[in-house]
């Protein structure tokens, strides 16, 4: 990957974050095309924190079921599933994101960044 992708990404405190992206082929690396990404064998890793700096995070990978491939994975699809009582327990603010890719031979790519702002729920 030589480029870093930008995803901010917008909720509220009292909803889920459901949302999901298919990764796809460049035109370049698929004779024209825009094929969907293989993701068998890989994984995301994604970290959330308030500043840089900070050394709180909020993890989102597979383990923990909030950054997964999502279905085949020859659909090429990253999904998120975050609790609302998640973004209630982090609170209303802008925080800073970073996304690792992590393929099949333990290679780790950071492969997007962004911000996250979570706004307060008017409906509790």
């Amino acid at each position: 990957m030589s480029s870093l992708f930008r995803i901010d990404i917008e909720v509220s405190t009292n909803e889920d974050f459901r949302e999901a992206i298919v990764l796809r082929e460049t035109a370049e690396n698929s004779g024209g095309g825009h094929d969907p990404i293989d993701l068998t064998g890989h994984s995301f890793r994604q970290h959330i924190r308030r500043s840089v700096e900070s050394l709180s995070e909020f993890q989102l990978d597979a383990d923990n079921g909030r950054l997964t491939v999502l279905g085949d994975p020859v659909d090429g699809v990253l999904a998120w599933h975050v609790e609302d009582e998640d973004l209630r327990a982090l609170g209303a603010g802008t925080y800073v994101h970073d996304i690792v890719w992590i393929f099949p031979d333990g290679a780790e790519v950071q492969f997007a960044i962004g911000s996250v702002t979570i706004t307060q729920g008017i409906t509790r």
